[in-house]
């Protein structure tokens, strides 16, 4: 096995303002890296068109993305280093977000 594969749909996410901007989603995906001790490498990319929200983090350990449409987020945490810090990342963005509902999706690979 190489890593651990999250993918999340947060829906009517209550902290919004982790979503406001291109900025503030690299913020997040920031915070997140820091408390699982993940590893950036190179320079977030992040873009919006309207509403929508996009930014995505290179790891040492893979990556995390994030795309946002208003009040929903979509979320990819890619992680190489182990299924408890893709794990430990999916309760932090579950806590820092506060959706109303969520799915969520994984699988190894």
């Amino acid at each position: 096995m190489m890593g651990h594969h999250i993918f999340m749909n947060l829906y009517y996410c209550k902290n919004m303002g982790h979503l406001a901007s291109g900025s503030s989603v690299i913020s997040l995906i920031k915070e997140v890296c820091d408390e699982c001790n993940f590893h950036i490498v190179g320079r977030p990319v992040k873009f919006k068109r309207g509403m929508n929200v996009m930014g995505i983090v290179l790891l040492s350990e893979s990556h995390i993305s994030i795309h946002t449409n208003n009040v929903h987020a979509y979320i990819d945490v890619f992680c190489c280093s182990g299924e408890d810090a893709a794990e430990r990342a999916y309760d932090l963005f579950m806590s820092k977000l506060e959706p109303t509902t969520s799915t969520r999706n994984s699988c190894k690979r």
